[in-house]
């Protein structure tokens, strides 16, 4: 069913998606500390959903690279119709050349920044509860460098043409040896962040600061925990090194002419189709925020249970 292509509407979902991560982040600072920490739970839940899935891509993003490590970067026929909804919005001011490259850097801006919410609401809450975390730090320092390594991207292929920043080593590559460094790249940067964000929300569940409580408090592992500077050493290190050295040993600069792209795996799926509707980065990130409210009732209806036993235990009855 593709009599229209559903791709603008993607694009503008992505976009009210990332514009609705901050607002709620935003709208939790005006709240009394119980609901600010209702609401930065489920921000930081619905970030989580959408990550997972962020880093599942690049996951088989790099498993294509296998089969074709000559070839350009695959995309999931998700990301390829968010790429092309949000090319739509790039006319403005863009060449017609550069507009799909345009909303490639703005998918990824896109989808840092919806993380990037979860994770200042994670950072929020450890200050709210006087948590020094250096996995919470670590989270808040890759996530945002992250961030700002997209933002960087977008402006320079806006600016001029070419996108310069960490993961193109600032136009010093080409070719495959350029695409194979920006594929190990993002995958390892998203593989950080992702690990880093899961263990910090783990961090704050343990110590019974967010609205989903355990049922005991679990003990400190604070004696166990790296140093914030160990963690972002290993990190930059596994973040250069990798993608590096595998640049260097199965990339090519470009050649006079382009190569002939392998076709292996090439489009499993058509993008623009209206089933796509029902985007996996959309659908996780629902799925949080619905386990999230149902947590949240659930919890209540405990608590009320807890009151009314309370009542009765007072007035004497059994």
């Amino acid at each position: 069913m593709s009599f229209i292509n559903p791709s603008k509407i993607v694009g503008a979902m992505l976009i009210l998606m990332l514009g609705f991560s901050f607002l709620a982040f935003a709208v939790a600072f005006t709240r009394k500390r119980q609901k600010k920490t209702v609401i930065l739970t489920g921000v930081i839940l619905a970030a989580i959903g959408f990550q997972l899935f962020h880093v599942l891509e690049h996951g088989l993003q790099l498993g294509y690279w296998v089969f074709n490590s000559d070839a350009k970067p695959w995309l999931t026929p998700w990301a390829e119709t968010g790429r092309n909804g949000l090319a739509y919005f790039c006319n403005l001011g863009i060449q017609s050349s550069q507009v799909t490259s345009c909303g490639a850097e703005l998918l990824h801006l896109v989808g840092n920044g919806i993380f990037l919410s979860g994770v200042l609401a994670m950072a929020t809450i450890a200050k709210m509860s006087k948590i020094d975390d250096p996995i919470i730090k670590g989270t808040v320092f890759f996530q945002g460098f992250h961030f700002a390594e997209h933002c960087t991207l977008t402006l320079t292929l806006i600016i001029n043409g070419k996108a310069w920043g960490f993961s193109t080593l600032f136009g010093l590559l080409s070719g495959s040896e350029l695409s194979t460094y920006r594929i190990w790249w993002h995958f390892g940067i998203n593989a950080i962040v992702t690990v880093l964000g899961l263990l910090a929300v783990k961090r704050l569940y343990s110590a019974g600061v967010l609205t989903i409580k355990p049922r005991e408090r679990m003990p400190s592992v604070a004696s166990r925990r790296l140093g914030l500077l160990w963690i972002m050493v290993a990190g930059i290190i596994a973040l250069e090194g990798v993608p590096l050295l595998f640049a260097n040993l199965t990339g090519e600069p470009s050649p006079p002419q382009p190569k002939v792209r392998n076709s292996l795996l090439s489009n499993p799926l058509s993008s623009g189709e209206w089933w796509q509707i029902f985007d996996p980065y959309l659908l996780a990130t629902l799925s949080a925020i619905v386990f999230f409210i149902l947590k949240l009732k659930e919890r209540d209806s405990l608590e009320g249970k807890v009151a009314t036993s309370v009542i009765d235990t007072s007035s004497g009855k059994p």
